[in-house]
């Protein structure tokens, strides 16, 4: 099953996200977007994992989370990766509440990164970058990295949430599109676990 730690987002805060005006460019770009009920913030990525692997990954998990308070999570802003030569994605940043990176998820990404290396998933290469994917940009025509990202919009911000949890979801790859669902729910500051089911 394919797999990914995140921070899940209230219903109300996505579909904000999933309202944002089309970027200009739309006309030269071929653009995916992704389904407002699979806006996330991705913290990890695992990849294909067997089933047998979710009580170990969720120990870690717990292991990672139960000493981490809650925290509010400030998303704002817009823009593209990677930084230079063609975008591919189209992104909301996240913050903390003061515009700069969230000390509270810094804290929380590494003791995740802890402990999964510790159960041989290596370093990520890329340092992390806070944020939720709101489109895959699959063709371009011209160089309209500007026009994907309205100034209005590049400096907004969409929503303030409280985080009080992580997720460990499942990926199910459909015809129609991904469905994601929720393999277990570790609470923050408290080390309660609440499954999700596998069904």
């Amino acid at each position: 099953m394919r797999l990914f730690v995140a921070i899940g987002l209230d219903p109300a805060h996505r579909a904000v996200l999933a309202r944002l005006p089309a970027p200009k460019a739309q006309r030269r770009v071929r653009l995916r977007f992704v389904p407002e009920r699979n806006l996330h913030l991705t913290l990890r990525f695992l990849g294909e994992q067997p089933e047998s692997r979710i009580p170990e990954l969720t120990e870690r998990l717990f292991a990672a989370t139960r000493e981490v308070g809650r925290f509010k999570l400030r998303c704002a802003g817009l823009g593209c990766f990677p930084p230079r030569g063609p975008p591919r994605v189209l992104f909301a940043g996240c913050t903390g509440l003061g515009g700069d990176a969230a000390p509270e998820l810094e804290r929380l990404k590494r003791r995740i990164d802890t402990e999964l290396e510790a159960v041989g998933f290596p370093p990520e290469e890329r340092p992390f970058h806070a944020h939720v994917t709101l489109a895959r940009i699959d063709r371009m025509k011209g160089r309209p990295r500007e026009a994907l990202v309205d100034p209005e919009l590049a400096g907004r911000c969409f929503f303030v949430q409280p985080v009080t949890a992580v997720l460990l979801m499942r990926s199910e790859l459909r015809p129609d599109g991904a469905v994601h669902r929720v393999v277990a729910e570790l609470k923050l500051a408290d080390g309660n676990v609440a499954g999700g089911g596998l069904d």
